[in-house]
């Protein structure tokens, strides 16, 4: 039982307070002990909000729970927590003379000042920066995006810390740092941001979709160009650590196609030779699938598809339904123009300069011709025997298109290339506004 007036502890059937000396009954004493649990209670209570709202925090952060739960779980701890503290400060109040009060005050001073640390602190328990999941990849590459800003000190580091040894192996400290801030100086780079787009892990391999933006000021309120490419790193020493370069395609596997559109890559991959060309690099990014019909193509043969700024991970390329009954070489050439698009779209996203749409359709000719130049004596010969024969009317529109392109001036395939589509009326119209 306790003191209504002081909220100290009485002796039962005790008539006075030993404490405060005021008279004491039976029913004040039942109303004093309702009136002082407030001190535990409440504190608990807002103790335990506080908890709560700092483990959310640090779940959001090692991106555990999603945006919307940790601001849901901080919105019911943050009213939990008020009102508590304020029947707590009440209780406090109250009870001026209890000797409780000292000591759930000094509690209150700690448990903020605790608080307030804690913020500071990157929990142990918690910490992802190591682990081989995509939230420790997270945690990994914006880290190391925070040294980036960090002047010659936050590159040492990097290189120290964040970078894999085969990297490591093809340089030095001082050359990989003295590379970097000779290159932003020559570009009049003052400072970078990152937009981390997403993650994708393969065993103890990662890749990271992000933009660099590259600043002509420390606050990066001008942006001179920016760069969106995969960066790949690999689960080194209990670390994730970045490799050499930048990756073009993070998929080890290809999107499922139609069968004559896997052999048609295949046939461009092994003609051009070089299994770590650009080309090849692409494959496992590109989707190939026949449009529903030539409306949808804008009446072309073959249409590479894409947003303006959007992942390169999926390259989607339309082709004619009409295509369904060419053989492989035909398929291949259409497939090799469209191939061309998806590469310069996804070179042009890596080095922030992006072609006009005449030069990325003249070079997507020069690619084709070059293909054509791969194939060997038989299928050179099976493709001038039925041009000769009057073939399907989709290898006689390859032909005939190659011809208007060579008739125009130029000192070479792509100068002709270019001159024949800025003067074609269709490509005008496509070219228009781009």
């Amino acid at each position: 039982m306790y003191c209504k007036n002081c909220g100290n502890k009485v002796i039962e059937n005790a008539k006075f307070c030993k404490n405060c000396g005021k008279g004491v009954t039976e029913q004040e004493t039942k109303i004093s002990s309702e009136t002082t649990s407030p001190f535990k209670k409440n504190y608990l209570f807002w103790l335990f909000s506080m908890l709560a709202f700092y483990v959310a925090l640090v779940l959001r952060e090692n991106s555990y729970i999603s945006d919307n739960l940790c601001i849901l779980i901080i919105g019911i701890c943050a009213l939990v927590g008020i009102i508590s503290f304020v029947i707590l400060l009440r209780a406090i109040i109250s009870h001026s003379s209890s000797k409780n009060r000292s000591k759930y005050i000094a509690l209150i001073i700690a448990t903020i000042v605790l608080f307030f640390v804690s913020l500071r602190i990157e929990a142990p328990i918690f910490n992802n920066t190591y682990s081989q999941n995509e939230a420790g990849l997270r945690k990994t590459a914006e880290k190391q995006y925070e040294l980036n800003n960090q002047g010659e000190a936050g590159l040492r580091e990097i290189y120290k810390n964040y970078l894999s040894s085969s990297f490591k192996n093809s340089t030095t400290e001082d050359k990989y740092v003295s590379g970097i801030v000779t290159n932003d100086q020559s570009e009049g780079i003052q400072g970078n941001k990152f937009d981390i787009h997403a993650i994708y892990l393969n065993g103890a391999e990662g890749y990271v979709d992000r933009t660099i933006y590259f600043c002509a000021d420390t606050s990066c309120a001008n942006v001179k160009f920016k760069s969106r490419t995969f960066r790949e790193y690999v689960y080194e020493n209990q670390k994730w650590l970045m490799t050499e370069k930048p990756v073009l395609c993070p998929r080890t596997t290809k999107y499922p196609m139609p069968e004559e559109f896997s052999r048609s890559l295949s046939l461009i991959i092994q003609r051009f030779g070089d299994p770590k060309s650009d080309t090849s690099e692409i494959s496992n990014c590109v989707n190939i699938q026949y449009a529903n019909n030539d409306a949808q193509l804008n009446n072309a043969e073959g249409l590479f598809s894409f947003s303006p700024g959007q992942s390169t991970s999926k390259l989607d390329i339309y082709v004619s339904p009409r295509y369904r009954y060419t053989d492989d070489l035909v398929t291949a050439y259409l497939v090799t123009h469209e191939l061309a698009h998806a590469h310069n779209y996804v070179i042009g996203q890596a080095s922030g300069k992006v072609e006009s749409c005449f030069a990325d359709e003249a070079s997507a000719f020069d690619f084709q011709v070059r293909f054509l130049g791969k194939l060997n004596v038989e299928e050179n010969k099976s493709l001038d025997a039925r041009i000769r024969q009057g073939g399907s009317q989709e290898l006689m529109n390859i032909y005939n298109t190659l011809l208007a392109i060579s008739r125009n001036r130029g000192s070479n395939l792509y100068e002709k290339a270019l001159n024949y589509v800025m003067s074609d009326p269709s490509y005008q119209k496509q070219c228009s506004g781009r």
